[in-house]
């Protein structure tokens, strides 16, 4: 019998903390990779 174990962080949560982390710090972790990948460097 296997037992699948409840996350101990939900989705709905996980997301308002990210929310709120974008609210203090800017844009989101993808927007600002996203930039730095299409920068041309010489």
């Amino acid at each position: 019998m296997t037992k699948e174990a409840e996350p101990i962080l939900s989705d709905e949560f996980l997301d308002e903390v990210a929310r709120e982390i974008n609210q203090l710090y800017g844009s989101p972790i993808e927007k600002q990779e996203d930039d730095r990948d299409n920068k041309v460097t010489t």
